[in-house]
């Protein structure tokens, strides 16, 4: 949940938290929020956004490492504190999107955004190392859609998500345990190895919107 992120457009939609941003309709990234309301858009616009996120997250509490000895089954442990341990990562999302209208009453859009971001980064000597140091996720979504009326009162929109994604999971592999049965002057780090892990994919997905438009227009 923590890396879900709900600025994919301009600032009228974050200035109010996306409230409404699915009937509001107006500008090209209704493409994303609700393709019916394309068929509002009765001119060529672009759309560009990006929006800073400064994540907070401050850890405090206990993590222990345990090793239970193979021969006598004696369990060692090493416990580790932290407090107020800030893991979270400073972030720009960029998004645009263009609008075409095709006719009377059919709008063509397309966007490119990004539904899912960020990382936290915890270092490398930090009592949670042993659970990851780096993460990062980062996804790209292009989305083709077509939005048009089919009464004065309502419309209907589809799109197309091309998303693509890529991943990095880092952590620390070690046994700290064994580290502290050493004399003083040997550091629990010594047995620390890195950890790096990526990946990456593609994947397609769809989006559907329906626009019911009352009142003149004014209640949707």
């Amino acid at each position: 949940g923590g890396f879900s992120l709900y600025t994919e457009s301009n600032g009228y939609s974050v200035g109010n938290f996306g409230a409404g941003v699915a009937a509001e309709a107006k500008d090209a990234s209704t493409t994303w929020y609700n393709p019916a309301g394309l068929a509002l858009i009765r001119d060529e616009q672009i759309v560009f956004g990006g929006v800073g996120v400064f994540p907070k997250a401050d850890l405090t509490g206990t993590s222990s490492f345990n090793f239970t000895n193979p021969l006598t089954g004696t369990v060692f442990r090493f416990p580790s504190s932290y407090n107020n341990l800030s893991v979270g990562r400073d972030a720009f999302v960029p998004s645009g999107y263009f609008a075409m209208p095709l006719g009377e009453n059919a709008t063509f859009g397309i966007g490119l955004l990004a539904p899912f971001g960020l990382a936290t980064e915890v270092g490398r000597s930090q009592a949670l190392r042993y659970a990851a140091t780096f993460s990062e996720l980062l996804t790209f979504n292009l989305t083709p859609a077509i939005g048009g009326k089919v009464t004065e009162n309502l419309s209907v929109g589809a799109g197309i998500d091309l998303q693509y994604s890529k991943v990095k999971f880092n952590s620390i592999l070690g046994n700290p345990v064994l580290g502290s049965l050493q004399p003083p002057t040997f550091s629990p780090l010594q047995f620390d190895s890195l950890s790096y892990n990526k990946g990456q994919s593609t994947a397609v997905g769809f989006h559907a919107g329906v626009l019911g438009m009352f009142n003149d227009n004014h209640t949707r």
